[in-house]
């Protein structure tokens, strides 16, 4: 069999530059090294190498071939081992030589091949990275998926009697079993998870192995195949559930003689106007009220889980609850909080419409009736809050600054643009207040 063993010129992108590469692919092992030069395509050729209209191309160009020529002398050095593996940070060290030159002229590489523990098992490795996450993170919220994951390999584990090693999930085909072993459910009086997931949820399963398997590398560990790191699950949009203005005054008008309750809603409305996350809602504090010159109060607050700081102008609904409880708003656990919401939802029969809610498993439309107040939950503010301000024509700019999103897209996700019935009527036959 004859072994591929030099690489080629490509153009990558990163950071919004084009830049032209070394390149080198080998049964699923890819391997990049940027020259660092600029990609121009009116100044280079089909090779990749620049042309004679390029400023000091021929210098340039001894530049590239020669940072080419260290990557092919990496690969052929690497191959002359029997179980040779080739490794990204290994080339980046021989090629910018900080490796140890050895007496024969060879680069010798402290850890050439890690010693790993052959007792240890898969979710032995995952304990530590989960450790790891926990500390990195330091945010139940943030790292709960990588638990949500271990429970998950837990029960494969369970269901097929084996324990799992690295060479068990490095293929393709394990990568889509698992995708069909989170989408079937299960027995939760048996096994840690009930499984029954939508693609949505098992996107996220999928995301943080991947994050695990790169730590893995990272370690040295173990190396996967290229098609187990790219394994993609598709999301769909899901159709967001928000309250508009007539709903959060239906909630205010209640009749209500139950004082749990009371601060169930009161709370409920306040985060409508204020879309914090419950994590951060329950760590208001009356040091987070300000006011400007103007009198008015406002937010400000540092976002837990992205050190955001967020500047939330209060309106007259929310400023009366925030005075009717002195500035320190009833505290509940998120758990509480949404059972029990429920729970006063359902008693007073709000919200019992029909809607359709999208559901999709591996790829597959499940579209399943049920009644809105079912999908209410403390998250619901935080949606109803971006859709007021998008349908109040807030300045987008200004929105962000209140919800602590970094991109716009992430935003618009969340909001839900009521549709405007009367800027349509202008298509109507004969009606000329659409015509130029």
């Amino acid at each position: 069999m004859i072994v591929k063993s030099h690489s080629e010129l490509k153009v990558f992108e990163n950071n919004g530059y084009k830049y032209i590469y070394v390149y080198y692919k080998q049964k699923g092992v890819i391997l990049r090294y940027n020259t660092k030069y600029i990609y121009q395509k009116s100044y280079c050729t089909t090779e990749n190498l620049f042309n004679s209209k390029y400023p000091d191309y021929k210098k340039c160009n001894e530049n590239i071939l020669e940072l080419k020529r260290k990557v092919n002398e990496y690969i052929t050095y690497k191959q002359g081992f029997i179980l040779h593996k080739l490794n990204q940070k290994e080339l980046n060290d021989w090629v910018t030589e900080k490796a140890t030159k050895g007496v024969l002229g060879h680069y010798n590489f402290p850890s050439e091949t890690k010693v790993v523990d052959k007792k240890k098992k898969l979710l032995d490795y995952y304990d530590d990275f989960y450790e790891f996450k926990k500390k990195e993170l330091n945010n139940r919220p943030s790292y709960k998926d990588y638990l949500s994951l271990y429970n998950a390999l837990k029960d494969w584990e369970k269901m097929y009697n084996k324990s799992l090693v690295f060479r068990d999930i490095n293929s393709e085909e394990f990568m889509v079993d698992f995708c069909h072993f989170l989408s079937e459910s299960r027995n939760p009086d048996i096994y840690l998870t009930g499984g029954g997931l939508n693609d949505n949820t098992i996107h996220k399963r999928i995301s943080s192995l991947k994050t695990f398997l790169n730590w893995v590398e990272q370690k040295d560990y173990f190396l996967f195949k290229r098609s187990v790191t790219k394994f993609k699950v598709a999301k769909y949009d899901n159709d967001i559930i928000a309250l508009d203005k007539a709903d959060l005054q239906t909630l205010l008008d209640l009749n209500v003689k139950n004082d749990n309750h009371q601060k169930l809603i009161d709370l409920f409305v306040f985060n409508c106007f204020c879309g914090l996350r419950f994590s951060d809602l329950v760590r208001l504090k009356p040091i987070h009220f300000k006011q400007d010159e103007d009198g008015d109060y406002y937010v400000l607050q540092e976002n837990k889980k992205t050190n955001i700081t967020v500047n939330i102008p209060l309106q007259k609904t929310a400023l009366s609850i925030l005075q009717k409880y002195d500035f320190k708003l009833p505290k509940f656990s998120s758990q509480h909080f949404n059972r029990e919401f429920k729970n006063v939802l359902e008693e007073y029969e709000l919200f019992e419409e029909p809607i359709i809610k999208k559901r999709r498993v591996l790829k597959q439309n499940m579209d399943y009736e049920s009644i809105r107040r079912k999908h209410i939950s403390s998250h619901t503010c935080r949606r109803t809050f971006i859709t007021l301000a998008l349908n109040a024509n807030v300045p987008t700019p200004n929105i962000m600054a209140a919800s602590g999103h970094k991109k716009l897209q992430t935003l618009k996700k969340y909001g839900k643009i009521s549709q405007n019935k009367n800027a349509f009527r202008g298509m109507e036959l004969g009606d000329k207040t659409g015509s130029n």
